[in-house]
């Protein structure tokens, strides 16, 4: 179901992480409005876990559901005449063991929790219950007819997050990594430290291993090792560095937004350098996957987000662009997409999640609500996990929710659309420029684009319940090229819900043939439950032509005929086009050199210097970067430059002083880069970059 929900409560959610392709989420929750009993929590991405299953005689010592059977609390007793409820806090009776796990808490229990229970039935009676720590079992009470025996089949399933991780003083963020095997969780906090006859607030970043016990998913405890690897002490600090925010890791170094500055951690040599200074209450803080990119929230100007460059012969990231100002405090940022062209940003005091897409673009970026107040959102959200591209867990101050964002299908919309993008976007008049582009601009959608071509491997989004319901059993997924069919998908692999053990399991989903009919898919039976439930095929549009293509799914029933009205046609427009691009060494008052040294010479700083470049794609869908660094900065506009690559016009022409300033001798490093325009459903595809680094010395200084 499309929306938020609210799923259980915390106090003081903050800052959370999920390792790639994991089971669980790990968030901050602070234990009170002071943080003083903070840990890590853990969340399953099923929504529950389930921790107790079994079968076994009922005798009066009872069965405890929690803990699989003997010990504990018994929360089932038999008296050798009938079965009391001992433990439990709720119950109902239920038609079979069928129920979904999720469908339990939603039960109306009765809970005087009394058993109408002889146990004298051979087929059962089934019942859901609430145990006495809150967990939820559906169980079966019958009579084994081999021996006369009472018993109980049950399973029991967890839905409140679990503490993996104790001891923590005014924790914020968590970010997760594996290192040599073992995960690792850093943590920002806030200690209070004995300094004399009072007490001080030292800003700090554990690191804090999993425990040895095998099998555990437990962190150890913070005592009586801190497991320190940065502090802050305001006694040797500049003021307001006693306040770490938001983690993130790139290339084993720890990147932590703390106050004024973002700071940059060695774990291994535990040593911290700022590489970014000028801040104001740095808060939000992601990197792009180069680390040539920088996004950040502070306090200044009402709240603002900002972009920062980083300058690679210095280390250290300046300020390029003031996106965003005015949103108030912020909580921690979470990348939306692999290619990390979008970001989720939590604000904690408008009661807001939005989504912040077209980075880089000239145009500027976008921002569009995806959760507030008014839409029935949580108070006070801080953090956001992804969890698959179309659902969310929502960190808030007293909850932790789920949004989903999965489109809500019409009766009869057997095909829906490519990937995120429903095809009520994507253009269907062919004879428009923008045939088969995709367009959500001008909505309220949180996935935003604006006329763009599609590329590389597209996922098809079908009504599987819809098409059941018809009849269907049974599509075929065909492109028409110069009028021929073309099959472009071999199959594709989904997470299925297996009710015996509990867990989703990757299946893998191929073509079958019937009778004349062959690459045929099996529509999903509504009794199955799928964690991407409108998943169709998996297309690889690079087997196709460039340009107008047209899509064409038909249904057919279980004897391989077709289902009247049940045969789709949709066009896309393909555009699997790469951009080239290429860089020279600069011409520096009209002379050609090689590198030596790594350097260029110059002999006034009145010379010329002609960078000349190329920039280039079949179509223009592309947007281009160039960007220059002279002498520990950037140069902004009109050295540095962007726009759409048809307006790029080389070579620039400038001067050795507008380069490198009145240093004499200067690193300069200079990046072309390009964004296609192109999309796969989810995210933009087909980036590119090129770059060159030297230094610039006067030829009156020898080079050997």
């Amino acid at each position: 179901m499309a929306g938020y929900e609210k799923i259980t409560s915390v106090v003081g959610g903050r800052g959370s992480d999920r390792l790639p392709d994991s089971d669980f989420t790990y968030f901050i929750a602070r234990g009170d409005p002071s943080g003083a009993f903070g840990q890590i929590g853990e969340w399953s991405i099923n929504s529950y876990e389930l921790v107790s299953r079994g079968v076994t005689k009922l005798t009066s010592s009872g069965v405890d559901l929690d803990g699989g059977g003997a010990g504990g609390i018994a929360d089932i007793v038999w008296d050798g005449t009938e079965v009391s409820s001992g433990g439990l806090s709720g119950l109902v009776r239920i038609p079979s063991m069928d129920a979904e796990p999720g469908s339990l808490p939603e039960l109306a229990f009765d809970y005087d929790a009394h058993f109408p229970e002889m146990g004298d039935s051979t087929r059962g009676n089934f019942y859901a219950a609430v145990t006495s720590s809150d967990n939820f079992s559906k169980l079966r009470i019958y009579k084994n007819a081999a021996d006369g025996e009472v018993k109980v089949e049950w399973f029991t399933y967890r839905f409140t997050f679990t503490p993996k991780g104790f001891g923590f003083q005014d924790p914020r963020d968590i970010v997760l990594a594996v290192e040599n095997g073992v995960t690792v969780a850093y943590v920002s906090a806030v200690r209070s430290v004995r300094s004399g006859t009072s007490f001080k607030l030292v800003g700090t970043v554990h690191r804090v291993p999993r425990n040895d016990v095998p099998g555990s998913r437990d962190f150890k405890t913070l005592s009586p090792s801190p497991y320190v690897v940065a502090n802050w002490d305001p006694s040797s600090e500049p003021a307001g560095r006693n306040n770490p925010q938001q983690l993130a890791l790139h290339d084993g170094r720890l990147y932590v937004a703390n106050g004024d500055v973002i700071v940059r951690v060695d774990p291994v040599t535990v040593t911290k350098l700022p590489v970014c200074v000028g801040l104001k209450g740095a808060t939000g803080l992601l990197l792009s996957k180069d680390g040539s990119q920088a996004y950040v929230t502070d306090t200044e100007k009402g709240g603002r987000l900002l972009s920062l460059k980083l300058n690679p012969s210095t280390g250290m990231y300046s300020v390029e662009k003031e996106l965003v100002t005015g949103i108030g405090r912020t909580g921690f940022l979470e990348w939306a997409d692999d290619e990390r062209t979008s970001f989720y940003l939590p604000l904690p005091d408008g009661n807001e999640v939005r989504r912040i897409g077209d980075l880089g673009a000239p145009a500027g970026i976008t921002s569009q609500t995806l959760l507030s107040a008014s839409t029935g959102g949580p108070n006070k959200p801080y953090s956001v996990s992804v969890l698959s591209n179309h659902r969310l867990l929502i960190v808030s101050d007293s909850e932790l929710g789920n949004l989903s964002m999965e489109i809500s299908v019409a009766p009869g919309v057997l095909v829906m659309g490519i990937g995120l993008v429903p095809f009520t976007f994507i253009n269907q008049d062919s004879g428009s420029p923008n045939a088969g582009r995709a367009d959500t601009s001008g909505t309220s959608y949180f996935f935003q684009v604006n006329n763009v071509p599609f590329g590389g491997w597209l996922n098809l989004m079908i009504n599987h319940e819809g098409a059941y319901e018809l009849g269907a059993r049974y599509y075929q997924v065909r492109f028409l090229q110069d009028g021929v069919p073309v099959s472009v998908s071999n199959g594709f692999t989904d997470a299925k819900w297996n009710a015996t053990t509990a867990r989703w399991e990757m299946v893998s989903t191929s073509h079958v043939a019937l009778g004349s009919l062959a690459e045929l898919y099996p529509v999903r039976s509504p009794t199955e439950l799928w964690y991407n439930p409108y998943f169709g095929a998996e297309m690889n549009s690079t087997l196709l032509k460039n340009g107008v293509r047209t899509l064409v799914v038909t249904f057919f029933d279980a004897g391989g005929n077709p289902i009247p009205g049940a045969s789709f046609e949709r066009i896309l427009r393909i555009d699997n086009n790469r951009s080239s691009l290429s860089l020279s060494l600069p011409v520096i008052g009209g002379r050609d050199q090689a590198l030596t040294c790594g350097a260029l010479q110059y002999k006034l700083k009145t010379d010329e210097f002609l960078l000349d470049y190329k920039v280039s794609h079949p179509t223009g869908d592309a947007i281009y970067s160039l960007s220059i660094y002279g002498g520990g900065r950037w140069l902004p506009a009109p050295i540095s430059e962007s726009g759409r690559v048809g307006d790029a016009a080389p070579p620039k022409v400038k001067t050795v002083y507008d380069i490198i300033g009145d240093c004499n001798v200067a690193n300069v490093y200079i990046r072309l880069g390009t964004e296609v325009r192109v999309t796969n459903g989810y995210w933009w595809i087909y980036g590119n970059a090129t770059d060159l680094s030297f230094t610039l010395v006067p030829d009156s200084v020898p080079l050997h």
